[in-house]
């Protein structure tokens, strides 16, 4: 699909503060924990809860790939090796195909977390085409809700690609393999698979690519809300759009932290903190960011 002619796709969002649903105990991390969650939210549901409508394949113990039922994504399982307690490990099947994006495979243990707060959770965001994992902790240095986000899905693209071959993921943000969210924007990191391009520079129109500190806040009245888009290594194509994220330039450092609820004209968001573990608070504002999650509809 184009820019001009996107295809909307209603987001459901799950939580572990929703009756029923399965918990991930950060004070004593277990192999399993993740894949848990996401089997639970994308295939099987809990409480009353209706699941993502997704189904599962090749689950072995504490490894499973999930099918979406849309047709976009019928060249793809989306899989999650958690026999690990240490770590969890992302990847994909493309035409069965084995596909392993580089940093794939973050920490459980999470550093600089009150690991015991009642503010630790997760919350996952799913549409038939991709979904965004949230893993929130109290940062220990700031008193404040941290979060680790995990991208995998499809994204938005004026690009002539072959059918499935659109793919993203990364994960970013409180001891994630991009572990300082500013370097969302050094193409090492993020993968991207669309037609012949296979790695990616991602930009926005607000200063992320550097430390916060490099700018100062309170130099206008509003906040600077920006899609992501990625271009080629060599920045002479634009490939895509990231559905369903923007980010938020902010003016308060104190708007920066937490997750909270917010509107985007007409539209739904979550407001979340992408955190820097790290002790030193100074540290911290420099290199967290704020991105916002779409809650209605995510365009392909």
């Amino acid at each position: 699909m184009s820019f001009l002619n996107p295809v909307s796709e209603p987001v459901k969002r799950f939580s572990s503060t929703d009756a029923g649903a399965p918990q991930i105990n950060y004070n004593a991390r277990v192999a399993g924990d993740v894949k848990t969650v996401l089997k639970a939210c994308l295939v099987t549901g809990y409480g009353a809860k209706p699941s993502a409508g997704w189904s599962i394949a090749n689950e072995v113990d504490h490894v499973a790939e999930f099918v979406s039922p849309s047709a976009a994504m019928s060249d793809y399982r989306l899989g999650i090796d958690d026999t690990s307690n240490t770590s969890t490990t992302w990847y994909y099947q493309y035409q069965n195909a084995r596909i392993n994006p580089s940093y794939n495979a973050p920490i459980k243990s999470l550093t600089y977390a009150n690991k015991t707060s009642n503010e630790n959770g997760w919350q996952l965001f799913v549409t038939e085409r991709g979904f965004i994992f949230l893993e929130l902790v109290m940062h220990s240095a700031i008193n404040k809700v941290s979060a680790r986000m995990t991208y995998f899905g499809q994204v938005k693209s004026a690009l002539n690609n072959s059918v499935g071959a659109n793919m993203m993921f990364f994960n970013l943000g409180h001891n994630g393999n991009i572990s300082s969210p500013n370097l969302l924007y050094d193409n090492r990191y993020p993968h991207l698979q669309l037609n012949s391009y296979t790695s990616t520079q991602l930009f926005s129109a607000t200063p992320f690519t550097f430390a916060a500190s490099g700018y100062s806040f309170g130099l206008s009245n509003a906040d600077i809300i920006s899609p992501v888009y990625a271009t080629s290594v060599l920045k002479d194509v634009v490939l895509c759009e990231v559905p369903a994220i923007l980010n938020k330039a902010i003016n308060n450092a104190a708007d920066m932290y937490g997750v909270v609820e917010t509107t985007i004209g007409t539209r739904t968001a979550l407001s979340v903190c992408c955190g820097q573990a790290n002790p030193a608070e100074s540290t911290v504002l420099g290199f967290a960011r704020t991105f916002l999650i779409y809650l209605d509809y995510w365009e392909y």
